[in-house]
């Protein structure tokens, strides 16, 4: 699965952080005014240590820090792409009860354990919950993350556990949807609703997971008479908070970025992954650091090549999503300033306030940071609020996603 240019990519990163360690410590011993204010006591403390050592003993001791954890991923990266190679993900085997161009939605609706003497029918299960959950999740990611192997999926967990389950799933983006905008995908979310709804004659709890929760949130502002109750897992909002990595674009940078993203025919999801790694610089040598310690009862090497099969399976971006993301989202913040308009109308969490919400805010999330997610749950007054100690994506499939995500989630979906 990782083909070359992801690994270019991780290569490409990794020289430039390691690389740049040798310029940040010569700009650490100096002023530093584009400094974030939120770091300036820790850059004085880390600053004064600096100035009590000899500059050239300090540059030998990094320089040979440098040497000695690039040899460290070169030793890694043959033995992990190998073994990523070798990884073959299980066929699904679960019913798509809808379908247009792109996108299907998958029911889950019985116990499905591997084993079919063993499988039963929702409808056998005493503790059956009352109303079906529709899952979104985000659209630059495949849906299988939240079914990600036997033992470790969010979605059959739920199933087994009496919840009518759904889960959309987005394709790369066939030739007539390249002009699609996140008008058109929040339209297809209405689609599912209606068809969840007329299948089963409940009110349904929608759930988006990352950017699935902003389209999950634009979809209920004309179906709430659908929708019974409303959760959001990870999902971003205040993309200017103090901890989400912004990307400060003047206005030439600004149409830069435009001219970019308007000079493909779509954006491809390796161009996605790695900008969210230069972001993200030291995620990668983490990756490489780590995998070769791994292999205990409780972190395998097949649940990370699971999980990173998933990372480098991503999807493709219109350029006319990307533009709203990227510029509308990041840039302009037109979210949380409720000025992110679908069909020409603001999307507002004021207009569903009254709904019951769920969040699960993980306190280790690099991608949405907990500053991110939290003010959409002001708007709501009967709101439940979970904090995993996890990151993005351990939150729902790391060694602890079911204690602290799935438990909780399936609590309140079963007391609505």
């Amino acid at each position: 699965m990782l083909n070359p240019l992801p690994l270019q990519t991780y290569l490409g990163i990794l020289a430039m952080s390691l690389s740049s360690s040798q310029k940040a410590m010569r700009s650490l011993r100096q002023e530093l005014p584009d400094l974030n204010p939120g770091l300036k006591e820790e850059w004085k403390l880390l600053q004064k240590k600096l100035l009590q050592k000899d500059p050239k003993e300090l540059e030998l001791e990094l320089q040979k820090q440098i040497t000695e954890k690039l040899a460290g991923y070169l030793a890694a990266i043959p033995i992990f792409c190998f073994e990523l190679h070798k990884y073959k993900r299980a066929e699904e085997n679960v019913p798509i009860v809808w379908r247009e161009g792109s996108s299907c939605l998958y029911h889950y609706n019985r116990l499905r354990t591997g084993d079919l003497r063993l499988e039963k029918d929702l409808s056998s299960l005493k503790t059956k919950a009352p109303y079906p959950v529709l899952i979104i999740p985000s659209l630059i990611n495949r849906h299988y993350i939240l079914d990600l192997e036997e033992g470790n999926s969010f979605v059959k967990y739920l199933a087994g556990s009496g919840v009518d389950t759904y889960l959309a799933a987005w394709g790369e983006p066939l030739e007539n949807e390249l002009d699609f905008k996140a008008d058109d995908y929040v339209a297809r979310i209405g689609k599912m609703i209606d068809v969840i709804y007329n299948k089963t004659g409940q009110k349904i709890i929608l759930t988006g997971y990352c950017m699935g929760g902003l389209l999950s949130l634009a979809s209920v502002m004309e179906k709430s008479d659908k929708i019974k109750s409303i959760a959001f897992l990870a999902t971003p909002w205040d993309f200017h908070s103090g901890d989400f990595p912004r990307f400060r674009l003047n206005n030439a940078q600004l149409k830069h970025a435009k001219t970019i993203i308007g000079s493909y025919n779509k954006i491809p999801a390796s161009f996605i992954q790695a900008l969210f790694y230069y972001i993200h610089a030291h995620l990668i040598g983490h990756k490489f650091e780590i995998y070769p310690l791994i292999n205990t009862q409780t972190h395998s090497r097949q649940d990370f090549l699971a999980v990173e099969n998933w990372v480098n399976d991503g999807i493709s971006m219109t350029k006319a999503v990307a533009k709203e993301c990227f510029i509308g989202w990041v840039n302009d913040n037109n979210v949380a300033k409720l000025k992110w308009k679908i069909k020409g109308k603001p999307v507002s969490p004021k207009i569903i306030s009254h709904l019951p919400t769920f969040f699960a805010i993980p306190q280790k999330d690099s991608i949405v940071p907990p500053s991110c997610a939290m003010p959409l749950a002001d708007y709501f007054k009967d709101c439940t609020i979970i904090k995993p100690s996890a990151g993005h994506v351990g939150m729902v499939v790391g060694t602890s996603a079911k204690l602290q995500t799935w438990e909780p989630f399936l609590a309140w979906v079963k007391k609505l």
